[in-house]
């Protein structure tokens, strides 16, 4: 593999705070509002939402609520960005780069937030259903086990 091919770190935002009550309609409505904002930006906000609900106190089924939720918009904000690079080859263009970054980032720090809720979950079977979450959260139907 070629060694020139390299990501950026993960950004994290330390002045970000969650700009919304958690609860889901306004999680909903914050969702929403990224449609005001381009697809990289609209990214990047979520992931920074990420990150700080991932250091979050909540209960494990909120969490993956969100979580699910969460993924439904930035699926959306992924399609529109350029740059997609599933036939690129490397050296990858700036705009590949920053999308397969930008997929990167936040899958990796969706998968962070599920194991979270897994590693929180109170019945066996919610942690291997978060877990499960985790693998392929992009066709979830929004199933939360009843706690």
């Amino acid at each position: 593999m070629n060694s020139a091919a390299k990501f950026r770190e993960t950004p994290t935002s330390t002045s970000f705070t969650i700009p919304f009550k958690l609860e889901e309609s306004a999680l909903l409505n914050w969702l929403m509002e990224l449609t005001h904002y381009d697809a990289k930006e609209a990214c990047i906000k979520i992931l920074y939402v990420l990150q700080a609900l991932n250091k979050t106190d909540m209960p494990a089924k909120t969490r993956v609520e969100f979580l699910l939720l969460i993924v439904e918009y930035l699926k959306q904000y992924i399609n529109r960005l350029e740059g997609a690079s599933w036939d690129a080859g490397f050296p990858l263009s700036i705009e590949e780069s920053v999308y397969a970054e930008m997929v990167t980032w936040n899958y990796l720090t969706l998968g962070e937030a599920f194991f979270i809720a897994a590693d929180n979950a109170n019945k066996k079977t919610d942690a291997v259903f978060f877990l499960s979450s985790n693998l392929h959260p992009t066709s979830l139907i929004i199933l939360i086990p009843q706690s």
